[in-house]
């Protein structure tokens, strides 16, 4: 009986070692990592409110209800199919969503959770990705870093970019061609080239990543490159590019190049430009970028950027500190060769960042997720491949307990990072709650679309950016606007400008919205309008106002009468 006992807890024992460790290594880290991603990413869906560009999309996705951000579609036998939603962004991210709209309702929920499980499905491919080029070691930490990143977790979030398929994109065909080089199997090449021509198809600016990627390649290895550059694999991998990118070389093709006709690259003031971009660069490292967008804030400078303590993570410092250490310990230790995979993803990014400042428009946040994960990377592979051996050698003699410290450093530095991430990440969900969103992010828009569309039989003149794309998605098209303020900006005499829109605002089914004087995008309608109130002597009278959840006013619904 003893005897049986003990070989039934043998046998449990080896398979819990055949099965169960192997489940703990392979599963339970990286499903903790995605569990807080998850956590973080889904708490509170509904905040802050739909963003103007977060659903540019939902025309091009509901069926083009109205004339809005489809610059291009096909008529194929009566089904109109857009290709592009403007002349830089296609319309890839409306396929998507296309069906999902035939099966749920358009809801916060419907718009925001599906570019959440984008954004998990990156954290995925990310981690398979540093498992076949480096190790787990270095693919737990970066996922860590990632996962938590307040950058990636909120543009991810609030797609407002759009970001997200550009990094499951980047990441996706990354994986593919490392798969390539390491097998030789050239499906694997069609695949990555196939989906960096889908990546430039979603946005333009995804020539960045192509740019960068060719050029770290040709330096890191440009002796091993020759091997794969046969006439094959050039075809294979121009044909796929070619074949991803179809719909936006075809839009091209047909309208001249409208993509590139205005001036693309220089800004005009190249030194104030990149003084403005060094400031969004930092606030994007240090995760603050999005949370003053949200919440009604404006960019700041370079200095102000990296002293900004509230919120703002320590990824700008640990990075910096790396950057001088290394060069301190590339002089002490003359024998260890320069990681080749850190410097390749170190040059991925420089190469990225220097198009990004060259690059007339790339004016935004938004524009330097391009970079992502790239640092992260890089700074993992130094910390944890070679970053120990350095501090210890550099902080004390081997024995001694400073070189002891000096070992432990790139850990506690990772660390350190990931809880600064997670700081401020609770930093941003308070905030959704007590806030709601500022401006163009105020939740107020949902009490808006319910007005709007309890309303019947009025007519809404939109007097400014920022409320048509989300009434549209939120009430399918069922609430009857315009959105007139493109038209008050035109060239056209004022005069002229200020009759059409008397005719229009005089109706007595007509209210006009505008946003409170804080939160105001174009000036000129709402100069041409009062000119117009003076001119034919009318009144206005507010109809509703709709507040944040801090009390002060955002939208103003206004009707006009003869005084």
């Amino acid at each position: 009986m003893q005897r049986r006992w003990t070989n039934s807890v043998q046998a449990a024992t080896r398979l819990r070692r055949h099965f169960v460790s192997p489940l703990s290594a392979a599963f339970v880290h990286p499903s903790l990592i995605l569990g807080v991603y998850i956590l973080i990413g889904c708490w509170n869906l509904r905040q802050p409110g739909l963003e103007y560009d977060e659903v540019l999309f939902a025309n091009a996705a509901l069926g083009h209800l109205d004339e809005s951000f489809i610059a291009y579609e096909l008529d194929l036998g009566g089904i109109r199919v857009p290709l592009m939603l403007m002349t830089y962004i296609g319309a890839l991210k409306a396929y998507i969503y296309g069906p999902i709209f035939e099966l749920f309702p358009t809801t916060p929920l419907t718009v925001r959770l599906p570019v959440i499980i984008i954004g998990m499905i990156t954290l995925v491919v990310t981690y398979r990705l540093l498992i076949r080029l480096v190790d787990r070691r270095v693919a737990l930490s970066v996922c860590w870093l990632l996962a938590t990143d307040p950058s990636f977790v909120f543009h991810t979030r609030i797609d407002f970019g759009p970001t997200v398929l550009m990094m499951f994109l980047k990441m996706t065909s990354l994986l593919a061609f490392v798969h390539f080089v390491k097998s030789g199997g050239i499906v694997w090449l069609a695949l990555g080239s196939f989906l960096v021509g889908l990546g430039v198809f979603d946005k333009a600016n995804f020539l960045w990543y192509i740019v960068g990627l060719v050029t770290a390649t040709l330096v890191v290895w440009r002796k091993g490159v020759s091997r794969y550059l046969t006439v094959r694999s050039l075809v294979v991998c121009g044909f796929f590019m070619f074949l991803g990118s179809f719909p936006f070389i075809y839009y091209n093709l047909a309208t001249n190049g409208r993509t590139f006709q205005e001036r693309v690259l220089l800004p005009q003031d190249i030194v104030g430009s990149a003084k403005a971009r060094t400031g969004l660069l930092t606030e994007s490292l240090s995760g603050s970028g999005v949370y003053k967008f949200v919440n009604g804030r404006k960019p700041s400078g370079f200095v102000e950027a990296l002293t900004s303590v509230w919120p703002a993570t320590i990824t700008p410092w640990v990075l910096a500190c790396t950057v001088v250490f290394s060069c301190v310990a590339r002089g002490t230790l003359r024998s260890k060769p320069a990681d080749q995979l850190g410097v390749f993803f170190t040059l991925l990014f420089l190469a990225i960042v220097v198009q990004i400042y060259l690059t007339r428009l790339a004016v935004g946040w938004h524009h330097f997720m391009m970079l992502w994960p790239f640092h992260q990377i890089a700074l993992c592979i130094f910390l944890l491949r070679s970053g120990s051996t350095r501090c210890s050698v550099v902080i004390g003699s081997a024995d001694s307990i400073r070189s002891k410290i000096g070992r432990k450093l790139p850990v506690i530095a990772l660390v350190s990072m990931t809880a600064s991430n997670l700081v401020v990440d609770s930093i941003y969900l308070r905030s959704f709650s007590t806030e709601g969103g500022r401006g163009f992010f105020s939740d107020a828009i949902y009490e808006l679309a319910e007005y709007a569309m309890e309303t019947q039989g009025r007519r809404f003149l939109l007097m400014d950016w920022g409320f048509n794309t989300q009434l549209l998605l939120l009430s399918r098209g069922s609430i009857e606007k315009d959105e007139i303020f493109w038209r008050l900006e035109t060239s056209d005499g004022d005069d002229m400008i200020m009759e059409r829109l008397y005719k229009r605002a005089i109706q007595p089914n007509t209210f006009l919205v505008f946003h409170a004087t804080p939160f105001i995008v174009h000036d000129r309608p709402r100069e041409l309008f009062d000119k117009m109130l003076r001119r034919f002597a009318l009144q206005t009278e507010i109809v509703k106002v709709f507040f944040h959840k801090r009390g002060d006013p955002v939208y103003l619904l206004v009707k006009v009468t003869a005084s």
